[in-house]
Formats: structure tokens, sequence, C-alpha cells
């Protein structure tokens, strides 16, 4: 049992290694042939000053941490 699984280790290593050959030079072909004919937008940004309000640094606080699953959304 244990040789079959050694087996089975090696062919999935030798199927991700022949993936990734296969998959590689596809990728960068399609990825150089996008880029040309679609340009990423400009994008504009700007900076926000931090509150300095301590309640509501421990009201963000409060909201982000969390027992279970990912923290919650903060309405702006």
């Amino acid at each position: 049992m244990l040789a079959a699984h050694a087996v089975a280790t090696a062919l999935c290593a030798a199927l991700i290694l022949a993936a990734e050959a296969v998959y590689g030079p596809i990728t960068r072909v399609l990825r150089s042939v996008l880029r040309r004919w679609n340009p990423l937008p400009r994008t504009t940004f700007s900076l926000r000053a931090a509150s300095t309000d301590p309640i509501a640094t421990v009201t963000l606080l409060h909201f982000c941490i969390s027992r279970r699953g990912p923290p919650a959304a903060v309405p702006a």
C-alpha cells in the first residue's frame, strides 16, 4: 500500500510538471496578445486622512475583530 501511494505521488508530481510546461508558454502568448488589444483604463484615486476620533478607532476595531468568519465590512 505504501508503494502504491509513493507511485501515485510521483505520477501526480510528473503530471503537474507536464501541465506547467504546457500551460506556461500558452499563458505567455495569450497575455501578450490580450495586452495589446485591451489596455487597462487609467484610474484616479485620492488619499483620505485617517480619523483622529478615538471612538471611531474603537468602533472600527470592534467590527473588525470577529470570533467566526471574515471581518465585517464597516460603512464609511
